[in-house]
């Protein structure tokens, strides 16, 4: 079992939202939910954000950590590229947790980018 996670073409990053209090990941959702009904078809075109708003919103912590890294590398580049430049709490906090699962995995922040590295 332990090889076939090895070669996973979908690596996992699980404790990505590790020490979030309840509280806190139901901003996230909300903020999230809030963005995504903000904007007609959001939710079709940015479907990685889409994901977590979901899996946040059903309070599956344990789901989200089975996210692979590509939806979450996909939804911080979503993040990015629609710049909510830091006006949202729930955003922030959302956008730092998948930077750092990110940079623990050694992935790149965001296409173009350069990889993330260690301070």
């Amino acid at each position: 079992m332990l090889s076939s996670r090895i070669n996973d073409p979908y690596p996992l990053l699980p404790g990505w939202l590790d020490e979030l209090a309840g509280p806190t990941l139901e901003r996230i959702a909300d903020d999230l939910s809030e963005l995504l009904t903000r904007h007609p078809g959001a939710r079709r075109t940015l479907i990685h954000l889409s994901v977590i708003e979901n899996t946040l919103r059903y309070k599956d912590r344990a789901a989200a950590h089975r996210l692979p890294i590509g939806v979450l590398q996909g939804a911080l580049t979503q993040l990015e590229a629609i710049g909510f430049a830091g006006r949202s709490t729930g955003l922030t906090i959302l956008r730092l947790r998948l930077m750092q699962a990110l940079l623990r995995h050694g992935a790149t922040a965001a296409p173009g980018h350069a990889p993330l590295q260690a301070c």
